[in-house]
């Protein structure tokens, strides 16, 4: 049996860093190369690459390196991302990410430029805790 669609959250690097492990192993994924969607502010993965490609990695991507990318790229988002999502509800929040096999199609993780060969992407999103 394979897993076809996962959409892990979690606030920490450590998580993120067990979250990158089970995609990579359990699902069989092999990241080749990735890309910024706009869209949601997404950092997208790919199988495929070429010689041209300004994402690509000259290396095979571990776990570790695939969150270290990811946490970059979340360190780099402005805060008035993760503020825009508040629902409004009075309460604490705290940043978070959204691991995601993606498509073209959902409102949630849909991206811009799908392509048939990505197979993982990673969003900015936000938990809120009650009062």
């Amino acid at each position: 049996m394979a897993i076809e669609n996962i959409s892990i959250i979690g606030t920490d690097i450590d998580t993120l860093t067990a979250a990158c492990e089970f995609a990579l192993k359990q699902m069989s994924i092999s990241v080749k190369s990735f890309f910024i969607g706009n869209k949601q502010h997404a950092i997208v993965f790919k199988e495929t690459t070429n010689e041209e490609d300004p994402g690509r990695f000259p290396i095979d991507v571990t776990p570790v390196i695939l969150r270290e990318v990811i946490w970059r790229f979340l360190e780099q988002q402005p805060d008035d991302v993760y503020e825009n999502l508040l629902s409004g509800y009075e309460g604490d929040w705290s940043k978070a990410w959204d691991l995601f096999v993606p498509d073209w199609y959902s409102k949630d993780h849909g991206i811009e430029h799908y392509d048939i060969c990505s197979v993982l992407a990673c969003k900015p999103t936000i938990v809120e805790y009650g009062k």
